[in-house]
């Protein structure tokens, strides 16, 4: 039991039929499972968060390099 999205980035049915050839049927639950417990809107969240803290990151690491070494 293989679980599909319905976007467009999504792998195709034929493809998913190739790989469900190789994959243990234990897996497949298991990742059936983990698919079914994923949240959206959290993983959104927690992305936008971590963006965010990037963004910060590079900010000081400029502000750091321009206090270091002034091009002035």
């Amino acid at each position: 039991m293989l679980y599909l999205k319905s976007t467009p980035n999504c792998i195709n049915a034929y493809r998913v039929n190739v790989i469900a050839k190789y994959i243990d049927d234990k897996i497949k639950v298991r990742l059936g499972r983990q698919y079914d417990n994923l949240n959206p809107a959290d993983l959104k969240r927690k992305i936008a968060r971590l963006q965010d803290k990037l963004i910060k990151l590079n900010a000081l690491k400029h502000k750091v390099r321009n206090e270091v070494n002034p091009s002035s």
